[in-house]
């Protein structure tokens, strides 16, 4: 549903895929993502990858860009300043 490069995916400036599906940085153990409705949706990452399609359950739409965290629960920030 949505188009971008891959840095586009990892910046988290492609939000709105439904449902919401992306590449997550390296280290990233789960992503947390905001969907229309209001609710917070944790799911976790595998092999750089996230998918928040779950069999029998609504169509989420993301509506904020993901925040990714490492094993330990601690937000990673890919795309910050070094």
């Amino acid at each position: 549903m949505t188009c971008g490069s891959l840095t586009d995916a990892l910046q988290g400036r492609k939000r709105w895929t439904i449902p919401p599906a992306g590449l997550a940085p390296d280290g990233a153990a789960r992503v947390r993502v905001r969907v229309r409705g209001g609710k917070t949706i944790t799911a976790a990452v595998h092999n750089n990858y996230y998918d928040l399609h779950r069999p029998g359950t609504e169509q989420y739409a993301g509506i904020a860009p993901p925040r990714w965290f490492d094993a330990t629960g601690h937000e990673l920030h890919p795309h910050a300043a070094s």
